[in-house]
């Protein structure tokens, strides 16, 4: 070791310091260092049973049915959610966080088995390349036209529903309204989700009635004839919140109506007192829901409801929820694989269930790309408390140039009704 050089070193080496370089090891010192550290691997690996695995070693975590459970497999779990979705962007994953929150609670059901039957293994693919400068700029141009036309569009047209209706045999139809009476609404006002009922002889259609510039609609009525005339809209039931979609059904000689309350975060029975203005709350179904367009079935000796569902912040157009009662205004539970369907081209119902010789069939409506679309008939294969199953037959999409949806379909003895959405000019 060389002498200090310095008086720092100096005044260092007589309290007992070393000089900097001193403190750094020789080559020596680290060769031993590196040494001993394999040494230790090595004895660690074969004190602990390493190497190469035999044919019956397991190489990975020990799994079993009850790896996923700690402490007892029937205790209760709450699962909390934090997550604003006022942001309209942020309100597109408001779903996406739902289903983490669906799945934890099916494993924590059924463990293991519910992964295996889940799991698909996934197709192949190949990875998506960044357009070039020439496609980059031809799809901004594409997409830039589309929003000029539909800003366009939405200077000079006005959105609305309007219904018609057409009296005959039953027949399948293939979305033409050749031959349909139509009811006109005042322009900007919504007429749509019609619902008709013969009575005495006399025909008349419940539907949704929204104002222009109103923010809740309220249920009407009209009177129509075979040569398509049609008596004055009269207002039947009116609440603080939105009402849609007037759903009829006739149980023990009463007639009920259900219309939509999502806005109230029920789903209600009205019992008709006096027909047809006169209805009554006669009992509230659910509670403390996100429902709309309640569609009721008897099948047998029980009652199912279709409705759509969203979570807060979701969409209503994408899962269809089943509930089941042993009566009309009796208890109903949830179906115990809801969602029983998600899929926005579908999921959302259209009007009554009907059967067709010994097939009973759902009408679900075509959300995309617009609300209401269309409307696909799906046939109903399965239908229990465990199991539901349901799977498309057709599709009933406009036929006219202009008409550019089409949403509830509906049939009452003879008389079809359904519903058309155009844009109008303003002037």
């Amino acid at each position: 070791m060389s002498p200090p050089r310095t008086r720092a070193e100096r005044q260092r080496v007589r309290r007992g310091g070393a000089p900097a370089d001193a403190a750094r090891p020789s080559g020596r010192q680290l060769a031993i260092a590196g040494l001993t550290a394999v040494v230790a691997v090595v004895a660690f690996i074969a004190l602990s049973g390493g190497g190469s695995p035999s044919p019956s070693a397991s190489v990975g975590p020990d799994v079993r049915q009850s790896s996923h459970v700690r402490g007892s497999d029937t205790a209760p779990i709450t699962i909390e959610e934090w997550a604003d979705f006022q942001c309209p962007a942020c309100g597109m994953f408001a779903r996406a966080t739902e289903f983490i929150a669906r799945s934890l609670r099916e494993l924590h059901a059924n463990g293991c088995k519910w992964i295996e039957q889940c799991t698909q293994p996934a197709g192949e693919f190949e990875p998506s390349r960044f357009p070039d400068a020439t496609r980059l700029i031809r799809d901004i141009t594409t997409m830039g036209a589309r929003v000029a036309k539909r800003a366009t569009e939405k200077a000079l047209t006005v959105d609305q529903w309007s219904i018609a209706y057409r009296f005959g045999a039953e027949d399948a139809w293939d979305g033409a309204l050749e031959g349909f009476h139509r009811l006109e609404p005042p322009k900007g006002w919504f007429w749509a989700d019609p619902f008709p009922i013969q009575v005495d002889g006399r025909n008349y259609i419940f539907f949704e009635e929204l104002p222009l510039g109103a923010a809740k609609a309220h249920i009407s009525v009209v009177e129509v004839d075979r040569d398509g005339r049609a008596s004055e809209p009269m207002k039947v039931l009116e609440r603080d919140y939105h009402l849609s979609y007037p759903f009829l059904v006739e149980e023990d000689g009463q007639l009920y109506m259900i219309p939509e309350t999502a806005g109230n975060g029920t789903v209600e029975v009205y019992r008709c007192e006096e027909f047809p203005a006169r209805w009554k709350l006669e009992r509230v179904l659910l509670r403390d829901v996100r429902c709309v367009d309640a569609t009721l079935h008897r099948l047998g000796e029980r009652w199912w409801m279709f409705v759509n569902t969203a979570v807060a912040g979701g969409e209503f157009n994408e899962e269809l929820h089943l509930y089941s009662s042993p009566s009309l205004l009796g208890d109903w539970q949830p179906h115990r694989k809801n969602p029983v369907k998600c899929d926005v081209r579908g999921a959302r119902p259209a009007g009554s269930l009907f059967w067709n010789g010994n097939r009973l069939f759902r009408p679900g409506q075509i959300c995309t790309p617009l609300y209401g679309s269309g409307i696909t008939v799906n046939r109903i294969t399965r239908l229990t408390l465990d199991e539901y199953q349901e799977e498309e037959d057709h599709r009933i999409e406009p036929r006219e140039a202009g008409t550019l949806g089409i949403h509830t379909f509906n049939r009452a003895g003879d008389l079809t009704v359904t519903d058309a959405f155009e844009r109008r000019s303003r002037f």
